[in-house]
């Protein structure tokens, strides 16, 4: 089949835009790399903290500036909160229908998953079909 006008100016333009892209591509990745050897030359490369770390170390930064105004104060501080937490981190999650000892799905888990659980645990109780007519 021969090949149109039409269709060859599409092939034209197509090889244009690729040539252009690339350009902007190869541009940007410089300017990754440049900016990853940086980072590795400060010591900063892959030093992500999650929410719960950062959290961790606000209270360590907190309680260690109790301590040097209040010693005494701090180190009762200390006990009582280290026994709630201990409490609060046993979850118990079970894998048939994921949800914890409180009967809650995970945070994580969409409204779309929890129907889908839902259908799933309840299983066989169908609707009983009525009677069809001849």
């Amino acid at each position: 089949m021969a090949k149109s006008i039409h269709s060859k100016h599409k092939i034209r333009m197509r090889n244009e835009k690729r040539k252009r892209y690339y350009v902007r591509e190869l541009n940007n990745l410089k300017k990754l790399a440049t900016d990853r050897e940086a980072r590795k030359m400060l010591g900063e490369y892959a030093n992500v903290k999650t929410a719960d770390q950062l959290a961790i170390e606000r209270k360590q930064k907190r309680l260690e500036k109790e301590q040097e105004k209040n010693p005494e104060a701090a180190k009762e501080e200390e006990t009582t909160t280290t026994d709630v937490s201990m409490e609060s981190s046993i979850v118990h999650v079970y894998d048939k229908n994921m949800k914890d000892q409180f009967g809650s799905y995970p945070a994580w888990m969409k409204r779309k998953q929890i129907k889908k659980m839902k259908r799933k645990t309840l299983g066989g109780k169908k609707k009983k079909n009525k009677k069809s007519k001849k």
